[in-house]
């Protein structure tokens, strides 16, 4: 992620515009790769809104039984849930309610511009802030060091399942957490001096999030055996164990916030990414309409919002989180690949940020993107690949109708 993110922070100096991974293709590489790109982000981006979303359910529902409050179970989860060998099983439920909910409400929140959603954005993340602190202080003091022994858990016969083939696809399956600094990189245009404020704002974004997250889940794994986690509201049971039963319904409300921070910076830069791809024709022009007062591309927000909610509400947390971190590894592959294209292509273009050693911070990144992909489970290589074809026709006819389209 380090070595992805520093390699992002070159491109997003060269290329300050919005459109993430999609633009840097497009600007180093050509048009029928930036189009598959773009379709990845797609993946990266929309279905790691969904898997949020689905965990966001999970603390509502959580919080609404602390107060007593129970939803019908028809609609509180998905229709459907992995089986074995990732197989899709029916639940009997209709829907999850609460992940199409929010996902619309946010959807409704984006329409109205940025200055709306940057001001909520940033009431949600102090608060969100001010639950991570009161977790770890309340929580550190009760964290058993033999929970953390051993600290890589044994193999327990095939790849994956514990040992170090299992710290291999856990960090694959994670990789969804960190396209925050993509997500800074569809805001350019917002950015007053974006060769400068992007790469500051993508290295720290990704330090603080990585110090964060090995904070909370060292002590959450101190405080709990990490065979007791495997649920979608943990910070719940590790306040339990620690001995405050009574401030769960804080936490929760603090998760709550810190996943409603992460939904609204997921369909921004979804949105943006779209829009992007929208100016240059890729998409339906109609789309990229922007309302006349809050400039805001209503129409776009709307469609993502629309099927991001769908996904949420119908297909189960574990199948959406791997296939987004999958999603994400590709991108970081891409962009790798554009910074050792630009490199040798157009080595004099200005580099206001330029990363040290050549080629061989890129080349890591792309190496080891790569191995922690090929660690992912069958199942959502499947389906990646089944997403990447997909995106593959959608390129061809773009590239046959340009061809087919006569020249004014």
């Amino acid at each position: 992620a380090a070595l992805a993110g520093l390699c992002y922070a070159e491109l997003a100096a060269m290329v300050p515009a919005p459109g993430s991974a999609y633009t840097y293709i497009y600007a180093t590489v050509g048009r029928g790769l930036a189009f598959l790109m773009g379709w990845v982000l797609v993946l990266e981006y929309g279905v790691a809104a969904a898997s949020v979303a689905t965990g966001w359910s999970a603390y509502a529902q959580a919080a609404l039984a602390s107060l007593g409050v129970q939803l019908p179970p028809a609609w509180a989860q998905a229709p459907l849930a992995l089986g074995p060998a990732g197989s899709l099983q029916a639940t009997g439920a209709w829907l999850n309610l609460p992940a199409a909910a929010i996902l619309l409400l946010l959807s409704g929140v984006l329409c109205f511009g940025v200055a709306l959603s940057v001001r909520l954005l940033k009431y949600v993340v102090a608060l969100k802030f001010a639950v991570i602190a009161l977790f770890l202080a309340w929580a550190a003091p009760h964290v058993q060091w033999a929970n953390l022994q051993p600290f890589v858990p044994d193999n327990r016969g095939h790849f994956g399942d514990l040992g170090p083939s299992g710290v291999l696809q856990a960090a694959c399956m994670l990789f969804m957490t960190y396209a925050g600094f993509d997500v800074v990189s569809t805001a350019a245009s917002e950015a007053r001096r974006p060769q400068r404020d992007l790469p500051l704002a993508m290295l720290g974004s990704l330090a603080a999030a990585t110090l964060i997250y090995v904070a909370v889940a060292t002590v959450l794994c101190g405080v709990v055996p990490y065979g007791q986690l495997n649920v979608d509201d943990p910070l719940s049971v590790g306040l339990a164990a620690a001995g405050h039963p009574h401030s769960r319904l804080l936490v929760q409300g603090g998760a709550l916030a810190g996943l409603t921070a992460v939904l609204m910076l997921q369909l921004f830069g979804q949105g943006r990414i779209l829009l992007a791809m929208a100016d240059d024709g890729l998409l339906p022009a109609w789309l990229a309409v922007r309302h006349p007062r809050h400039r805001a591309p209503v129409r776009l927000i709307l469609c993502v919002g629309g099927a991001v909610a769908m996904a949420a509400a119908s297909l189960p947390l574990e199948s959406l989180g791997e296939l987004s971190a999958a999603g994400t590894l590709l991108a970081f592959m891409g962009v790798a690949g554009a910074v050792m294209w630009m490199r040798r292509q157009d080595a004099a273009r200005p580099r206001p940020f330029r990363l040290p050693g050549g080629s061989t911070i890129p080349a890591l990144s792309l190496l080891l993107s790569g191995a922690l992909l090929a660690t992912a489970t069958g199942g959502s290589l499947g389906r990646l690949g089944l997403w990447l074809g997909l995106g593959l026709v959608g390129s061809l006819l773009d590239a046959y109708c340009r061809r087919r389209t006569p020249v004014s």
